[in-house]
């Protein structure tokens, strides 16, 4: 598989045609295949793969149907769970900032997004022309609009394609799929540069550097696997800080900016395990992270979340883990014998029982843990770590 230029390799094309899910282009001399998806997302053959064929290979029966011109910079790409906040924004968008970094495109170049959705989250809007435009979470709208993308010039790539079977569809520039990013934080060799250059993308979109840092302690709940004795946070926080503020949060419902502007405020953030804890990506450099594992966490998915470990590093963050006390909690026989005998079960099984788990924190724990990160902090000589006081 050749192409005259690097860019063409990762995917990005001028002038081609799209048919029946491939496309052409005379700069090609072999066919190539890219994934819409990123080649660290597990999901990504559930949707085609998108071909570049020689342009020689387009006849005229093709070129005699009825033609379709999207003129506009567009890009056709995959989102891996949409509706999940961590998956969306450290699986998806962190690809696009990658893939249009790599291409030197600039914010609101991109006027459309064709995207590859799980079959059960498409939801149709309405038709614009021929094409379908997708109803998404508003979540989604409130990302890409960072990049300049209108929440009208969402559309359907299945329908694309299907469409394609009876229609040519030209485009003048496009760029196809995310398979030459490396942004993703399931990929372990991803750059701590680029994560940090995502960072301050995000944080400079929202404007969050106006937000100031305040001496507050914050406590992360969620509803469907919960602390079941959050007062010991409180009490820990109250003992150690007693001069800081305290208050809980939920960030289930709230818009990305909402989200963002809580964590961007604390100093010290504390939660249950899952995936409102990447939010402490956007913190303040050198703020306190503390994660608390579910019951059976350990036992059910050794070295779960080094994803995030990994991404708090790399954007200089301070982190620790606390592990769930023993406590009586109903089990299926099933559910007995996975955490018994975890090798038995599929590795997905196990995943979704050890993240499906309540937690009890132990406050002893706890208090040493966040003492010894404070110590950590203040030790700390970096001049991006600021005081706290």
């Amino acid at each position: 598989m050749t192409c005259t230029s690097s860019k063409k390799l990762s995917g990005y094309f001028s002038g081609i045609y799209l048919y029946h899910g491939s496309f052409f282009c005379d700069s090609v001399q072999n066919t190539l295949i890219f994934h819409a998806r990123s080649k660290y997302c597990k999901g990504r053959n559930l949707i085609p793969h998108l071909k570049v064929n020689r342009y020689g290979n387009l006849t005229q029966t093709y070129l005699r149907r009825n033609v379709e011109v999207i003129s506009e910079k567009s890009l056709i790409m995959g989102i891996l769970n949409y509706f999940h906040y961590g998956h969306f924004m450290f699986n998806s968008l962190s690809h696009m900032f990658d893939i249009l970094h790599l291409h030197s495109v600039c914010v609101g170049q991109v006027k459309n997004i064709f995207l590859f959705l799980d079959a059960k989250f498409e939801r149709v809007l309405k038709k614009n022309s021929s094409l379908v435009r997708l109803d998404l979470n508003p979540m989604v709208y409130e990302a890409f609009a960072l990049f300049g993308v209108d929440k009208n010039h969402f559309f359907s790539a299945r329908h694309l394609f299907a469409l394609s079977n009876h229609r040519t569809i030209f485009f003048r520039d496009v760029i196809l799929g995310l398979n030459a990013s490396s942004l993703d934080h399931y990929n372990y060799r991803s750059s701590p540069i680029d994560w940090r250059l995502f960072r301050a993308f995000i944080i400079q979109s929202f404007h969050l550097n106006a937000i100031r840092l305040d001496k507050r302690s914050l406590l992360v709940n969620r509803t469907k696997r919960r602390l079941l004795n959050p007062e010991c946070v409180l009490n820990v926080c109250a003992e150690i800080l007693p001069e800081w503020k305290f208050s809980s949060v939920s960030f289930e419902g709230l818009s990305l900016m909402g989200q963002l502007e809580q964590v961007r405020s604390a100093c010290l953030l504390i939660g249950l395990d899952g995936t409102g804890l990447f939010n402490g990506v956007f913190m303040d450099v050198g703020c306190i992270i503390v994660r608390i594992k579910p019951i059976y966490l350990d036992v059910l998915v050794p070295g779960k979340s080094k994803n995030f470990e990994r991404l708090w590093r790399n954007v200089g963050m301070f982190y620790d883990s606390v592990p769930s006390m023993f406590f009586n909690v109903t089990l299926s026989i099933e559910e007995r014998d996975m955490i018994a005998n975890p090798s038995k079960y599929d590795a997905m099984k196990r995943f979704r029982f050890g993240l499906s788990l309540d937690a009890v924190v132990d406050q002893e724990q706890l208090l040493g843990t966040v003492e010894r990160l404070i110590g950590y902090r203040y030790s700390n000589k970096s001049h991006k770590v600021r005081k706290f006081d």
